[in-house]
């Protein structure tokens, strides 16, 4: 496979060398997220062509990564035998199964017909199917894979043999989220080419240094380090480290020739900021200095705050160093009205299954355009892990106004489920119950949105207050006619989700004890 990570090769490395030694159990711990698969893959290649008499048996936690890891080995290891279910084990190869599938076998199953058996998500695999493959007499090759830090004391014994976290790969530069790379890539260079530079270049390397970004402003040049975090105020101490790694990086450059800022997505306290500048000629700005220099820009505006994870209304605006003086290249936006707009978009969507995925996009739409910049994160026809159920919508919340910081400390809840229903009638009792399991607290997944054209039923009505009343799950009803009133009041500069906090008060306040 292409694409291979060192800290991968490193894994794989260590694993091949493992399968040669006298070693008998052997573990590695290695986050979610990095690459497993990947490794894994390319063991059992290089394994089987070492030795093609060798029978492997992967051991998996779910369906689902059966098929994967079939598909994947069928597709990159076409000279592989890959049998995605037990026979009678005369064949070499790789056998792939979950470890419930194994244990129910009817017929008589001897480990030892393995040479190594690979034990994937031991972390959260029930005990009462991982026992039983430590607990025979065998006698080959043991790898059990750890994703947490959690003490097992069925591998505690093993020797660990690899061990890479996130905090290595975030360290190690391999590791950032989407939203992280989308500022970077994105947000940045539109709100710096607004401001004036020119001749914007990415991810440059040299043999002692390692450039985020590189460009001009005023025929002067300017090299750029982003450091992204998702809480407000960072530590002084963690700031300083991070000006201080950025100058080491860029100590082979001629210092008269550059200037160095340091964008970094949390507050810093003005103070520090003048420290770092003195003591290592890096500028830094943060939170306060992007919302400085975007003030002119509704567009800029709300595209900086998609990606900032916590709530910046009440952040005070600074000016840079560099530009200390309102912007004027920055053009303010045209306001625009959406009203028209979604209310013809709906009228033209008519009631029924044809047009459901039509009324889905629609909603969405005006979702987005209320309350995008609340979200963190979203995600559109979202499955859980086992594949039991897909919500139309799932966003992640920040706790910007009022009523989202409502949600999140009265109802414990961290993301909420918008469902859309295109139904001719009104929502029955069904949908409440077929809603209401996709709220689990442990999930921090407390409020859904039933948006529909007609609202609830009488029966429905009632549900939705016993969910609350028992349940503490808050299922919000949403009509037409709300969404079209909640565009108008943005439209016309208001808090949109101050409505849905004032329909949310009525609700619980009609709810008898």
């Amino acid at each position: 496979m292409n694409n291979i990570y060192k800290f991968q090769e490193e894994a794989i490395q260590k694993i091949i060398e493992y399968y040669k030694s006298n070693i008998q159990n052997a573990k590695i711990s290695i986050s979610t997220g990095l690459g497993l698969k990947t490794i894994l893959i390319n063991v059992i290649e290089k394994i089987l062509k070492l030795d093609n008499n060798s029978k492997i048996l992967l051991l998996c936690g779910t369906e689902n990564q059966v098929t994967q890891y079939y598909e994947d080995l069928t597709t990159h290891c076409k000279s592989l035998n890959v049998i995605n279910y037990l026979p009678n084990l005369k064949e070499n190869g790789i056998f792939i199964d979950t470890y419930q599938n194994i244990l129910q076998k009817t017929i008589e199953l001897d480990f030892n017909n393995f040479n190594l058996i690979i034990c994937n998500d031991i972390d959260f695999i029930y005990d009462q199917y991982i026992y039983p493959f430590f607990s025979q007499e065998y006698k080959g090759k043991r790898l059990s894979i750890s994703h947490t830090n959690r003490k097992n004391k069925l591998i505690e014994k093993d020797k660990l043999i690899f061990k890479y976290n996130i905090s290595d790969a975030i360290e190690d530069g391999y590791y950032a989220s989407k939203n992280e790379k989308e500022f970077v890539t994105q947000f940045f260079p539109n709100l710096i080419t607004q401001l004036g530079f020119e001749n914007i270049e990415e991810k440059l390397k040299g043999k002692e240094y390692y450039i985020d970004m590189i460009s001009s402003y005023n025929n002067k040049k300017y090299i750029f380090e982003f450091k992204t975090y998702r809480t407000e105020r960072a530590s002084s101490s963690l700031i300083e480290k991070s000006a201080y790694t950025f100058l080491e990086m860029v100590k082979e450059l001629k210092k008269d020739e550059y200037n160095f800022i340091m964008v970094v997505t949390c507050k810093v306290e003005t103070e520090l900021k003048k420290e770092i500048l003195n003591k290592t000629n890096i500028e830094i700005w943060d939170i306060s200095n992007l919302l400085y220099l975007c003030s002119n820009s509704q567009p800029l505006m709300q595209e900086l705050s998609l990606y900032i994870p916590f709530p910046i209304i009440d952040i005070k605006r600074e000016k840079t160093i560099l530009f200390n003086k309102e912007s004027e290249t920055i053009n303010k936006a045209n306001i625009e009205s959406h009203y028209d707009k979604y209310e013809n978009l709906l009228k033209e969507c008519k009631s029924g299954k044809e047009d459901e995925k039509k009324y889905e996009e629609i909603c969405t739409e005006i979702i987005n355009y209320l309350f995008e910049t609340e979200f963190f994160q979203k995600s559109t026809q979202h499955k859980t892990g086992d594949n039991l159920f897909r919500m139309d919508m799932i966003c992640s919340l920040k706790g910007t106004t009022e009523f989202w910081r409502f949600l999140m400390q009265f109802l414990n809840t961290k993301f909420i489920v918008f469902e859309y229903k295109n139904y001719t009638e009104k929502i029955s009792q069904n949908i409440i119950f077929i809603t209401s399991k996709y709220l689990h607290p442990m999930a921090l997944r407390n409020v859904a949105f039933i948006i529909s054209r007609h609202g609830l039923d009488t029966n429905a009505n009632t549900i939705v207050t016993s969910k609350i009343k028992d349940e503490k799950k808050l299922i919000i009803s949403l009509t037409d006619e709300d969404l079209l009133i909640m565009v108008a009041l943005k439209d016309s500069g208001k808090e949109p989700s101050d409505y849905l906090l004032e329909k949310v008060e009525n609700l619980l306040m009609s709810i008898s004890i």
